[in-house]
């Protein structure tokens, strides 16, 4: 139920529900020529990206593959964003050493196309999604600072409390929840669609614990580690994302207004 009030905070509102009146249009719209092309070359530059992926902590590989599937994604919603994101994934997967890879990065195409054409949705949870982003970005960077071998149990993982990734949980938190009552979401704001990407990293949490722990055996620890890995390279990738369709240029091709 929508409470219409006067006040401070109506301004973000107004324009977010201004910036969504088209997007049932576009929601139903059947997928046409430019839409092949996008996904086709979206698949094509993740799995580029893929391919030159920098090496970081405990030889892990880091990845802005994303980018392209998230661009997809925002822009054609979460079908293009799903289909961009099963073959986009082809490289990642090899990569990652299991086929089944290919479906992780399909699942943040789909969950930020979906989480991208609904604003006022996405409002709900911007914060917590925010504060998930921002522990385990800080998290992982105060173990891989420690310099040491990766850990091989849980306790190990936690011997090194979280003093930063917890400040960053609530920092994050305040942040984008002040950001958002002041501003809104507007359908193609940087912030919707760092929010949105933000969202599909969170989205594959289940599935990639999932793959690691009962396909590829690993132990509760590494996995953790991994999973973080995923999410700091996502997180970044959603960001850049946010930034480049901020451009005027990409924006007129893509059919932004």
């Amino acid at each position: 139920m929508a409470l219409k009030k006067k006040g401070p905070h109506t301004g973000g509102r107004k324009a977010e529900e201004k910036s969504t009146a088209h997007i049932k249009h576009t929601r139903s719209r059947a997928p046409d020529k430019n839409d092949a092309i996008l996904i086709i070359a979206s698949a094509i530059l993740a799995n580029i990206l893929s391919l030159v992926a920098v090496k970081g902590p405990w030889n892990m590989s880091f990845s802005l593959a994303a980018i392209p599937i998230l661009i997809a994604a925002v822009t054609r919603g979460w079908k293009a964003g799903g289909l961009s994101g099963l073959l986009g994934g082809i490289m990642q997967a090899n990569e990652y050493g299991s086929f089944w890879y290919v479906f992780y990065t399909m699942i943040i195409g789909i969950a930020a196309g979906y989480a991208a054409e609904r604003p006022p949705m996405l409002r709900i949870f911007a914060a917590l999604i925010a504060a998930f982003g921002g522990f385990f970005m800080f998290w992982f960077s105060d173990v891989a600072s420690t310099g040491g071998k990766l850990p091989e149990t849980l306790l190990q993982a936690l011997s090194i409390t979280p003093y930063r990734a917890i400040m960053a949980f609530i920092i994050f938190a305040i942040a984008v929840h002040l950001l958002v009552r002041s501003i809104g979401l507007k359908r193609h704001s940087f912030l919707t669609i760092m929010l949105a990407g933000f969202t599909g990293a969170a989205a594959y949490v289940p599935y990639d614990m999932l793959i690691m722990l009962a396909v590829q055996g690993y132990h509760i620890a590494p996995a953790l580690l991994l999973l973080s890995k995923d999410l700091v390279q996502d997180f970044l990738a959603a960001a850049v994302c946010g930034l480049l369709l901020q451009n005027t240029f990409l924006r007129e091709k893509l059919g932004i207004h």
